[in-house]
């Protein structure tokens, strides 16, 4: 059960944890009780609010009497997950992206830095044609979490990529026919919603793949779909969770798999492009499928390797990364069968997933 109070969701407990702030407080909390945690007010200290009060309400209009106060660094404000312990009274910091007290990430600095890093460097051409304004440099600092060294490097790598496969970028747009029949075809789609942890799920339905467009245009399609993506900077520091359903796809269709267009895809996606990729999840695969698998993964990094998650016809384990209530019926959700035309009409319409 969760609810939104501006750009932070406070997850509430379950039934069996009671209020903590009043010993002798019978507020209970269940399923009936989504409006009962009501936002009161904050604290500012500086740009951001460090203190949140709120009141744990119960029956209709009555609170308990005792205010809880959430405290939490400007960090926090950055990040649109956060989980609350209700044992210790602290929020539980994301695993792979550690919330330090105290500590401010001062942006202007980091751009500073980055800009004089680049300028500063033997690559000639490099620091010449690379656009060094704030929105495109921000979005390599976010893929690499502000580490600098780690941030040029993805900028270098990004740049000659892009530089050694040109006709990969050419006409990315929404009006190329291939890239439009892959999204209508959901190659890759994009769910309307995003899971618990504020990442947009795209999902491929291989069996879709009639063959009369490449695999290479699939991969054309997924880098337009990511660029359009990252334009969001919420995108950008929350990363993406990609669900492949391979029910159904044929073995004639592995003949498609150009060992060269996997290497290419391998190389983009690891080492050059600024998307983190937080899991991906393979659904109903065949055996030639996983074959593939093993056959690309000595090429893949030990993070990637290990966010590579193989249920075949397990939804249930699927629903512990992603939660159902965002999941099309088609892959045990509670939601319609996904519909790519949604999808396509937002792009065409600019708009973006919230």
């Amino acid at each position: 059960m969760s609810t939104w109070y501006g750009s932070v969701q406070i997850m509430l407990p379950p039934s069996s944890y009671r209020h903590r702030e009043n010993q002798h407080c019978n507020c209970c909390f269940t399923s009936t009780c989504f409006s009962s945690f009501r936002f009161v007010s904050h604290h500012n200290s500086g740009r951001y609010p460090t203190k949140v009060v709120f009141y744990f309400m119960r029956g209709k209009g009555t609170h308990c009497g005792t205010p809880c106060y959430l405290e939490f660094s400007p960090l926090h404000v950055m990040a649109e997950y956060l989980e609350y312990d209700w044992k210790t009274r602290g929020l539980i910091p994301d695993a792979d992206k550690p919330i330090l007290q105290n500590q401010r990430i001062d942006t202007k600095v980091a751009l500073e830095t980055l800009r004089n890093v680049i300028h500063s460097s033997s690559d000639l051409e490099l620091k010449t044609n690379f656009p060094l304004d704030d929105r495109t440099l921000i979005k390599f600092l976010n893929a690499r979490k502000y580490n600098i060294e780690t941030t040029y490097k993805l900028i270098q790598n990004y740049y000659w990529y892009r530089k050694k496969h040109l006709p990969l970028f050419g006409n990315l747009k929404i009006e190329d026919c291939d890239i439009k029949n892959c999204i209508t075809n959901c190659l890759p789609g994009v769910l309307p919603s995003k899971d618990r942890k504020g990442r947009c799920v795209l999902l491929f339905l291989a069996n879709n793949w009639d063959c009369t467009y490449s695999l290479m245009s699939i991969y054309r399609t997924l880098l337009f779909t990511l660029e359009y993506l990252l334009e969001d900077h919420h995108n950008q520091n929350t990363g993406f969770v990609v669900i492949v359903d391979w029910t159904e796809f044929t073995f004639r269709k592995t003949s498609h798999f150009s060992p060269s267009v996997l290497k290419v895809m391998v190389e983009g996606l690891q080492n050059c492009f600024p998307a983190r990729f937080k899991g991906v999840h393979f659904l109903g695969q065949p055996w030639y499928v996983e074959a593939a698998l093993m056959v690309i993964k000595p090429f893949l990094n030990d993070k990637i390797k290990e966010r590579i998650y193989v249920h075949g016809n397990n939804m249930s384990v699927l629903h512990e990364h992603v939660h159902k209530d965002i999941l099309p019926s088609d892959l045990g959700g509670e939601r319609p069968s996904y519909n790519p035309e949604q999808w396509l009409k937002m792009i065409e319409n600019g708009q973006r997933i919230i």
